[in-house]
């Protein structure tokens, strides 16, 4: 089940900037390619915080985000078949995430599907 929302750091990928963003603890538990879902602490330099989902057609900051599906099994409270996207919260791994990737998500194999990069406006 979906924990309580937290606020944690995102890192950009010119490692410039950190934001505030306001994630479930779960989100946490990604791993792809060996690479685990790290925040970098709660030292927010940068103002606002930066968007998880919604229309970005508009002005705003929105964070990286990786979509995937589980392959065995799901966790109490998800969908078998239904796709899962989250933010990556640091740059490391993001840019070599492909068709082949693999992990765990909530300790249970996932494919990752796509991947949509940050995007300042």
């Amino acid at each position: 089940m979906a924990g309580k929302f937290v606020h944690v750091e995102y890192l950009t990928d010119d490692y410039q900037s950190r934001f505030d963003i306001k994630i479930q603890p779960e989100t946490k538990s990604l791993i792809l390619d060996g690479r685990s879902n790290d925040d970098g602490g709660n030292e927010y330099t940068d103002k606002p915080s930066i968007k998880v989902a919604g229309s970005r057609r508009g002005r705003g900051n929105f964070a990286r985000r990786v979509w995937f599906r589980f392959t065995e099994g799901v966790p109490v409270g998800y969908a078998s078949n239904g796709t899962l996207s989250l933010p990556w919260l640091r740059p490391e791994g993001y840019a070599g995430f492909t068709s082949s990737s693999v992990g765990t998500y909530q300790g249970f194999p996932v494919q990752f599907l796509k991947k949509q990069d940050e995007r300042f406006k």
